[in-house]
């Protein structure tokens, strides 16, 4: 639903400003019928272009997991300039260099990405069917320079490609990192919360309801505080595969950034969201 509706937006958006908007060639009346997505992103690429925009979208979420995963800054800076090296598109060593270089800046401003490829001369120049790849790799380090989950990432940039390849990607995602989750952790900060979650059956729906009011901040923090099966439980309800695992790389962030007194701040903070919307708790 969500791309889908992201999909109609960018038509709709390039109508307005009078863009040209690519035709597919399954709707020339030469062509015969082909099956069609409800709602077709403006480069209704063919399924060979979407199929080479998948893989490079995949080595670039790599080399940012990488980036990312590293230790020290110098160690990630060379897994990234490692990259660079091996890599041999103009599009793709261009990203890699604003990522090395916004590690540096204390601030990008807004549009920075974007009017840095333009003034390289790797944007809007080319037929909107083959802006496709230029916008996926300025939407993917837009959100590298902010540190975001390489899923997030990789969602992003294949929402551009239509519904069909955001949704046959999970289960690639799943594969990659889950392998990286991790063990299972577990802090214990004294609270109520595991008590209060022991009538399962009748407060599931309350739980859920919570956890999307909460966000996911939020939830992170109170979970980071939790006994394992009281995490797992929870994300039973409310996630789904790959949003379990980045649930947990948010739970990991929140033991390393949050102190023990933060942790039952947030735990005492759902408590009460949860009371709020199911009295009596």
């Amino acid at each position: 639903m969500i791309i889908n509706s992201l999909c109609r937006m960018h038509r709709q958006f390039f109508r307005k400003a009078g863009m040209p908007v690519a035709v597919s060639l399954a709707r020339r009346p030469d062509r015969q019928p082909a099956k069609q997505e409800a709602w077709p992103t403006i480069f209704e690429s063919g399924s060979k272009k979407a199929s080479a925009c998948l893989e490079s979208a995949k080595r670039f979420v790599l080399a940012v997991e990488e980036y990312q995963t590293e230790s020290s800054h110098s160690a990630s800076e060379a897994s990234l300039a490692g990259a660079m090296r091996d890599e041999k598109r103009k599009l793709y060593k261009f990203a890699y260099s604003l990522i090395v270089a916004g590690r540096h800046a204390s601030a990008s401003p807004a549009g920075y990405v974007r009017s840095a490829f333009a003034a390289a001369g790797l944007s809007g120049k080319a037929p909107v069917q083959e802006e496709c790849e230029v916008e996926m790799i300025i939407a993917g380090t837009e959100l590298a320079l902010r540190n975001v989950h390489p899923i997030i990432i990789m969602r992003t940039m294949t929402a551009f490609l239509g519904f069909s390849v955001f949704d046959a990607v999970e289960k690639w995602l799943t594969e990659r990192f889950n392998e990286r989750k991790g063990p299972n952790e577990e802090l214990i900060i004294p609270g109520d919360l595991p008590d209060m979650l022991q009538e399962r059956t009748s407060m599931r729906g309350s739980i859920s309801q919570t956890m999307r009011l909460a966000g996911t901040q939020l939830v992170a923090a109170t979970l980071a505080g939790c006994p394992r099966e009281t995490i797992e439980y929870l994300k039973s309800i409310s996630c789904s595969r790959l949003g379990g695992i980045l649930l947990e790389w948010e739970i990991r962030n929140a033991r390393n950034q949050l102190s023990s007194e933060e942790l039952s701040d947030a735990q005492n903070a759902f408590m009460e969201l949860l009371s709020s919307i199911r009295p009596g708790t």
